[in-house]
């Protein structure tokens, strides 16, 4: 019986100005110990956040992204026990699903003992999610700027992350719908605000690649898509009327939400704080973690876990 360990890690992307484009691994994983069965059934377990949530799923999206590669590299199938043990919080803006899916890729190239391309493994994971950014860093790790071709091929750059950042990432105890996140979007947006975007995020590039930054200038504002989802998530807007400082680079939203993250290179749990009370006040409950980012992605593990 071969045994072996998938973990993935969390994401966060968009990062203020950077929508759709700017996404960052998490040390927050997902891990999953896979044995097969030579008798062709399956079976899977689920331990940690959210495990009665998914026990409920009648299909989970890793088990649907193990049958999707299969079809893509015409595998038969074979049978399988997973125990999965999820520390990443479901519908938070903190890359779950897209974990989900590139944990079922590499559990079902593993058991057909096949390999893919980064490349393939980018598009299956894109057809399953839906979006290049929580793909590629759960993926690859690291930080990544996510492109699309004009023949709607997905490319990424590779970008440093300076090691001195810490993310601090803040869930409130409620879950907003991605599909309502991205309705709430105008379909067009004036120069001037788009103008403000591109300038931030190069420069919000070169910040997080060299731990550099000025304190008073706030690179991480946005007017593109955390103004309008606002309205979906209580105590946002004041949050993000906190001030970049010399420790804090800036207040984000974490892909549609509902979590809130900060970068910091210092006083971490000040931050934390800070964030909590407007979602208290906004009458929710909310979990800090100070996390680093991951710079490897998707790695197999091997035997015992």
């Amino acid at each position: 019986m071969d045994r072996f360990t998938i973990q993935v890690p969390a994401s966060t992307s968009n990062l203020g100005p950077g929508l759709d484009s700017l996404c960052l691994a998490l040390q927050l994983y997902l891990k999953v110990v896979v044995k097969s069965r030579w008798d062709g059934r399956r079976k899977v377990n689920y331990r940690g956040v959210g495990a009665q949530i998914l026990k409920d799923e009648s299909e989970s999206l890793i088990s649907r992204a193990i049958q999707h590669t299969w079809s893509f590299i015409g595998f038969s199938g074979a049978g399988f026990d997973l125990d999965v043990r999820n520390e990443i919080p479901l519908s938070s803006g903190l890359g779950s699903s897209g974990a989900a899916v590139v944990a079922g890729i590499e559990i079902a190239l593993n058991l057909a003992k096949k390999k893919l391309t980064i490349q393939e493994k980018v598009r299956l994971g894109y057809e399953m999610e839906g979006h290049a950014d929580n793909i590629l860093p759960s993926l690859l790790g690291g930080f990544i700027i996510a492109l699309t071709t004009r023949n709607g091929h997905i490319e990424w750059v590779k970008c440093p992350f300076h090691s001195s950042i810490k993310i601090v990432a803040v869930t409130p105890e409620f879950a907003v719908s991605t599909r309502r996140a991205r309705e709430v979007l105008p379909h067009e947006y004036s120069r001037e605000d788009l103008v403000f975007n591109l300038q931030r995020t190069a420069a919000l590039v070169a910040s997080l690649s060299t731990g550099k930054w000025e304190g008073g200038v706030d690179i991480m504002a946005d007017r593109i898509h955390q103004p309008y989802r606002a309205e979906l998530i209580p105590g946002l807007e004041e949050m993000l009327t906190i001030k970049p400082n010399r420790d804090t680079l800036g207040i984000v939203l974490s892909g549609s939400g509902p979590s809130v993250l900060a970068l910091v290179r210092a006083k971490p749990q000040e931050i934390g704080r800070q964030l909590v009370l407007e979602f208290s006040k906004a009458g929710y409950r909310s979990n800090v973690r100070v996390l680093k980012y991951d710079s490897r992605g998707v790695r197999i593990l091997g035997g015992k876990s």
